[in-house]
């Protein structure tokens, strides 16, 4: 059997005892990526049926209702680390402050505040899940150009418990040359060590980008045998 898969679980709502094949599926015999939904927390109003974060809050409103969503957090923390072996950081991206995403709780932040934020969510991770035993973060990188995805490596970049994930224009939306460059920062400032191995494409299916990838990781193994490169599309249990 192909032994990985990705599981978000942003298509469940708070509360949920996520039980499907997957979650029932043994560690052992699989690598199972958990993906902590922030692009619903970027898309959608009432993400995870938590209805504190709707839409229309101001910036200071909806930085006080992740502040105050403990239920929420420890909830995605702890059926990601039931049940994966290893997942994405919780993260909010910058592109839900796009006004196409005016039904985030997040869309009147700044840039400035979502990097904030997103660090405080680090510390929060750092604090009440990083001592399991095994578990890997793949710590989320995001930017809207080159400017904020240097703004954001600087904040979030000591956050090193299993590898990075690579999303928004610092993934595969800025290009092939946003990805380049966001490796590159990253292995200016040590990011490639023993432990952070991993590193995870968000959003991309394509045979195309499947050649780009190939070649990168192979290229990072001539400095770091142990790297890894994985990407992805969709959820089995997309709709």
């Amino acid at each position: 059997h192909y032994p990985y898969a990705l599981h978000s679980v942003g298509l469940y709502n708070v509360g949920t005892l996520i039980d499907n094949a997957l979650t029932r599926s043994s560690k052992r015999d699989r690598v199972l990526l958990g993906d902590s939904g922030g692009f619903q927390l970027g898309r959608n109003s009432q993400p995870y049926g938590y209805k504190p974060l709707k839409a229309g809050l101001t910036a200071s409103e909806a930085i006080t209702a992740w502040h105050d969503a403990e239920e929420l957090k420890n909830w995605i923390i702890g059926s990601l680390t039931g049940s994966c072996n290893m997942a994405m950081t919780i993260d909010v991206p910058l592109w839900a402050t796009y006004e196409k995403n005016l039904a985030s709780a997040f869309n009147q932040c700044s840039v400035t505040e979502l990097i904030a934020l997103n660090k405080g969510t680090l510390d929060y991770i750092e604090n009440v899940s990083v001592s399991q035993s095994g578990f890997r973060w793949l710590n989320v990188i995001q930017g809207l150009n080159k400017f904020t995805i240097d703004a954001w490596i600087d904040a979030v970049h000591e956050f090193r418990h299993g590898g990075w994930a690579l999303g928004g224009e610092a993934g595969v939306q800025g290009g092939i040359e946003s990805v380049i460059y966001t490796l590159k920062r990253l292995e200016a400032l040590g990011g490639f060590n023993d432990r952070n191995t991993w590193i995870h494409v968000l959003g991309v299916g394509t045979a195309e980008w499947a050649v780009y990838l190939t070649e990168i990781q192979r290229c990072l193994r001539q400095r770091y045998e142990s790297i890894k490169i994985s990407f992805d599309n969709a959820t089995p249990f997309s709709q």
